[in-house]
């Protein structure tokens, strides 16, 4: 060949192609994980500094003895950062074991073991380096602001008085800012992102940058919806019958009133956990089910069932009669192949790859997408093409090439460069951009029934097969079926949607992320116990001289009891309702980001169960602090808590 035509050779490395896509997208997915794993590094200094609070709040008593006997704001300063910076490095070090120890019970210890060293040990610097510094600087800042105060400062006030960001109106910036980027994104595509392509050897690209995004809605709509329920918090109505009320209706709204910031803290903070861990579980379910359809468009349908070029065995259309074993409902035949069509308009003509399908079940079986037929719905093309096996479908780009629209003639030769090929008189009848169930492309769809009349002797390409229901279950018995019935005097390959993956898509659309999300959503939870577990032991703090005044008022222990359930559960349930609000829109631009992995527009999917199963879990906690708090009360002696205030 280098004789004929010196110079004019090309090489094509398919193997190297792959490898170096696999090798990009390998670290496009560390990059995604750390990009999702952002929020939870906001989320735990966030939360430190929530507890830096509280901490600072049980040492003022301390803090104003030390000054009495002559320590200056420099020395509790020192004290201060010393600490901060034992918790910090004692609890970043305590956090990698932990991470790797839940990594190896998720992902299992072979998993884990997998990696090398050097990555492992990059990975734990890097956990224990973000942890340091985002724990460590919120201690200290909250410390900070404790030290800085009068010791004089009533405590209600302390915790009343409104953060440094409601002052600024930090929380409307946030906000603000992620609504222009994402408008700005949205009107110049930036959403896109680049599909990968195998072929050409060019890895996906995400716009991972545009995680600020969810980021920002996420900070920005919790604090706000937090400061208006600060508002409400502040503004709940007295009772107006008496001049008390009920008791316990009584003191929850003026200790609510009084303290409303304390509240909407809280809110804030339930809000924030339970936003990341409905965003977090509707990725992973709206990941999931992306894959799922992927795999359901490349194969065509759930089942493909292909004869081996070794079979003996004729395979005609009648032949998917056969393949409706238990576990299957409707089988259907195609007839298909590369440039097997010569479709001649009066201006051009053209070679394409055409597939000839029975329209009635190739409408149920294969899961076609309305917006890929052009003026008309997938359903209303099936029943068009059923109704004139004359008629043709045309791919966009050969309808362009060949300048023809729908109403015009064609000539279509069936079979090309084979035996049996043969003309047909076609009129083009709709034009569609893709079908699912051909990765290499296709460029005419017609009625197999016209391919039976003018071939009679066509074998089926392949068959497509659509089960009984989505269960799993259903489909292993479909397989076996096939392989114990049909497929066991015939050499067939089966391909299903749980194991096909377009050859020239990315591997990341592949990825089994269930493990690593579970890992987020465990910790999200164990935050949210923290983080109502100190609002409870909070009010425990704050208001101990209050609740032995009311013990020694007559109040039996289970009516502070049932005050502290009431408060703690009833700031869970308004967190949480937020929190799922806003996690549902920070889903939406997080599976937004998937676009460029997958070949249909994945979709966002709420799994309302989980939801409610962490809402539940948030509820139970606040319930179970309540108790243990009330038990504390109930064991102090009320002398030494009158002391200590």
């Amino acid at each position: 060949m280098n004789a004929v035509a010196p110079g004019q050779d090309v090489l094509i490395d398919n193997i190297s192609n792959a490898l170096q896509v696999a090798s990009e997208d390998a670290r496009t997915a560390k990059r995604m994980f750390v990009f999702l794993g952002l929020p939870g590094a906001l989320l735990a200094a966030i939360l430190t500094s929530y507890a830096g609070g509280v901490l600072a709040s049980a040492l003022r008593r301390e803090q104003a003895i030390l000054r009495i006997r002559g320590a200056n704001r420099r020395h509790l300063l020192r004290m201060h950062a010393l600490r901060t910076l034992a918790l910090a490095v004692v609890g970043s070090i305590l956090g990698v074991a932990l991470g790797l120890i839940s990594a190896a019970l998720v992902l299992s210890a072979d998993a884990l073991a997998s990696a090398s060293p050097a990555s492992l040990l990059i990975s734990a610097l890097l956990g224990a380096g973000v942890g340091f510094l985002a724990t460590g600087v919120a201690l200290y800042a909250a410390g900070r602001r404790s030290i800085t105060h009068q010791i004089t400062d009533e405590r209600a006030q302390l915790a009343s008085r409104p953060p440094l960001w409601r002052l600024l109106g930090i929380d409307f910036l946030i906000l603000g800012a992620a609504a222009a980027v994402a408008w700005y994104q949205r009107r110049h595509g930036g959403f896109e992102g680049v599909r990968g392509s195998v072929y050409y050897g060019r890895s996906v690209e995400l716009r991972q940058q545009l995680v600020i995004i969810p980021i920002g809605i996420w900070l920005g709509g919790v604090l706000v919806l937090g400061r208006v329920v600060q508002q409400v918090f502040a503004h709940l109505p007295l009772p107006r019958r008496h001049r008390f009320g009920r008791p316990l209706r009584g003191l929850l709204t003026r200790s609510v009133r009084r303290r409303s910031w304390a509240a909407a803290s809280a809110v804030i903070m339930v809000g924030l956990i339970v936003a990341l861990g409905t965003s977090v579980a509707s990725f992973s379910a709206s990941y999931d089910q992306a894959k799922t359809r992927d795999a359901r468009f490349v194969v065509g349908s759930d089942l493909r069932i292909t004869p081996a070029p070794i079979s003996a065995v004729d395979h005609p259309p009648h032949y998917a009669d056969k393949l409706e074993v238990p576990g299957i409902q409707t089988a259907t035949p195609v007839v298909y192949g590369l440039l097997n069509a010569l479709v001649e308009s009066e201006l051009n003509e053209d070679a394409g790859n055409m597939a000839a399908v029975d329209p009635a079940a190739f409408g149920q079986v294969a899961p076609l997408v309305d917006s890929d037929f052009v003026g008309t719905t997938a359903a209303s093309a099936m029943e068009a093409l059923q109704r004139r096996p004359d008629g043709v479908y045309l791919g966009l780009e050969l309808a362009d090439r060949l300048d023809v629209e729908p109403g015009d003639d064609v000539q279509v030769l069936f079979a090309r460069a084979t035996k049996d090929q043969q003309l047909s008189e076609m009129k083009v009848i709709g034009l569609f951009e893709r079908v699912p169930g051909f990765p290499e492309g296709v460029d005419l769809l017609v009625n197999i029934d016209r391919q039976m009349q003018l071939i009679p002797s066509t074998n089926a390409t392949f068959f497509l097969a659509q089960t009984a229901d989505p269960a799993e279950a259903t489909l292993d018995q479909a397989v076996a079926g096939l392989q114990e019935g049909p497929g066991s005097t015939d050499a067939l390959q089966i391909d299903t949607r749980a194991t096909a993956l377009d050859k020239d898509q990315s591997s990341l659309a592949a990825l089994n992320i269930r493990g690593l999300l579970t890992l987020d959503s465990a910790y999200g939870l164990a935050m949210a116990a923290t983080a109502i577990t100190i609002f409870v032991f909070g009010l425990l703090l704050q208001r101990r001289r209050e609740y032995v005044t009311l013990r020694a008022q007559g109040m039996l222990i289970g009516k502070i009891r049932s005050l502290l359930i009431t408060e703690s559960v009833g700031v869970a349930v308004v967190g949480a309702s937020l929190g799922a609000l806003v996690g549902a829109g920070m889903a939406y631009f997080l599976v937004t980001v998937l676009r460029p992995l997958f070949v249909l527009r994945p979709e966002v999917v709420m799994p309302g169960a989980e939801v409610v199963l962490l809402a539940g879990l948030v509820l139970a906690v606040s319930v179970i602090a309540s108790l243990a708090a009330t038990t504390l009360v109930r064991r102090l002696p009320p002398g030494e808590l009158l002391r200590d205030e």
